[in-house]
């Protein structure tokens, strides 16, 4: 049964990017696995779920307890609701992740720096923020996002120059490593 599924695999898949993965050659690998249909069917899944997961966005978050230095972000419905954002990560995730940030048609990230000023920020409990964003790539398709949120009154001449700079860095580091 193993010496079959390894066949199976290697005669299918073997040179294929991911992408290149589709419907009809999961169905003709289930047709050629016979009785072991089900086996297959449930290895592709697990292979569909560890994808899935890796290449979900992890948000690292630091510095949060910088932003109550600026007297207009420590009321306290504002520094709550901050925080609750912070640690949930969620709706950072889907800032980092927002279409409006995307380039592209095939939905690849623009390298460039984003800035989001109080209402323009798609984070409802940052309205009294602002959130400026840089862009770098580290691998075809694999990119990262280093982000600064402050007060909608920060220096953004000097946050968008620090992030240039951070941003074409890293790129230097991914693509020379």
């Amino acid at each position: 049964m193993v010496l079959k599924l390894n066949l199976i695999l290697n005669t299918f898949l073997v040179g294929l990017d991911l992408e290149e993965i589709n419907i009809g050659i999961v169905q003709k690998m289930k047709e050629q696995a016979g009785e072991h249909t089900t086996l297959v069917g449930d290895i592709l899944d697990a292979v569909a779920n560890s994808m899935e997961e890796e290449g979900q966005i992890q948000v690292y978050t630091s510095g949060a307890t910088n932003l109550f230095k600026y007297p207009e972000l420590t009321d306290t419905a504002t520094a709550q609701n901050l925080l609750f954002t912070l640690e949930d990560k969620q709706e950072l995730a889907e800032l980092i992740d927002n279409k409006l940030e995307s380039g592209d048609k095939d939905d690849e990230p623009r390298n460039d720096i984003q800035v989001y000023i109080g209402g323009e920020t798609p984070i409802d409990s940052m309205k009294d923020c602002s959130v400026v964003t840089a862009t770098y790539r580290m691998d075809e398709g694999v990119y990262g996002k280093v982000g600064i949120i402050g007060p909608k009154r920060m220096d953004y001449e000097k946050v968008v120059a620090t992030l240039k700079n951070l941003m074409n860095d890293l790129d230097s580091i991914f693509k020379n490593k």
